[in-house]
């Protein structure tokens, strides 16, 4: 013998209906009986659930449960803190990683003058003749000069 508005009474013992909501199960619990002992069912159960003395909460059960409600929160913020760290690491060698592409402003690059400007001297040689090559002879002709001195 149901009607289908068990939901509605359950909702309406539970104080979760509007104004008209409400009116319309009252309404409906005067005309359906199976709704009306449902009602006094759920009344009937909240009382008893009100009158019942609850013991009252140890001492030691009261510092348990205190500590385990620090723990949670400290594991939260070492959670937290783990998880910007390794946020501020992956930025780090993000910009490690990024900053010889152009991120440096052009403050640390050397120009093209700088470097010649830096470079020492080198001893040109003569077209087709290779480096080395050029090095030896120069030596070879300084040697010469000073046994005629």
């Amino acid at each position: 013998m149901s009607c289908g508005q068990e939901a509605q009474v359950h909702a309406y013992h539970d104080g979760e209906l509007g104004e008209s909501g409400r009116r319309g199960v009252e309404a409906h619990v005067e005309q359906c009986p199976a709704c009306a002992a449902l009602l006094a069912d759920l009344e009937a159960l909240g009382a008893m659930a009100r009158a019942a003395e609850f013991p009252p909460l140890e001492p030691a059960a009261l510092a348990r449960f205190h500590r385990a409600w620090d723990l949670y929160h400290q594991r939260q913020v070492v959670r937290t803190a783990g998880w910007l760290t390794a946020a501020a690491a992956a930025v780090l060698v993000g910009s490690l990683v990024l900053w010889p592409l152009g991120g440096g402003g052009g403050e640390g690059r050397v120009g093209a003058w700088e470097a010649v400007a830096a470079m020492p001297p080198s001893q040109r040689a003569p077209e087709g003749e290779p480096e080395p090559l050029a090095v030896a002879q120069w030596m070879a002709n300084d040697l010469s000069l000073g046994q005629r001195r």
